[in-house]
């Protein structure tokens, strides 16, 4: 009999990528936006008293892809289910679906396009 003494997970990494096109001209114009949407989230959760800050939110991985599209990574270290996606994320993606009007009228954003990618 084999005994493995080494690490052993089932569980992977993972990066989620967010992609919105935007009216927005500038990646400075975008994060105002953004933040803006980010900052309603928080209030409709009611997480603004529970939580200051965004748990998987960082601005520096919001990066500008050409004109209008912009690009947000978060990464997690254990990918198990669909409640480890950004909560944020997952409702951007919802309200892109349902209030595509919404998002552009208060935020600019155009569209939002999203993938999960294994990295580990």
């Amino acid at each position: 009999m084999k005994i493995k003494t080494d690490y052993v997970t089932n569980s992977s990494s993972a990066s989620f990528i967010m992609v919105i096109m935007s009216t927005d001209k500038n990646l400075d114009s975008f994060q105002t936006n953004l933040n803006r949407y980010l900052e309603r989230y928080l209030e409709t959760y009611r997480y603004a008293e529970k939580l200051p800050t965004l748990r998987f939110y960082n601005p520096r991985k919001v990066e500008e892809k050409r004109k209008g599209m912009f690009e947000i990574t978060e990464s997690i270290s254990m990918f198990n289910t669909y409640d480890d996606i950004p909560h944020y994320m997952r409702e951007l993606i919802i309200d892109s679906k349902v209030r595509p009007k919404r998002l552009l009228e208060l935020f600019g954003f155009k569209s939002i396009s999203f993938k999960i990618i294994d990295t580990g």
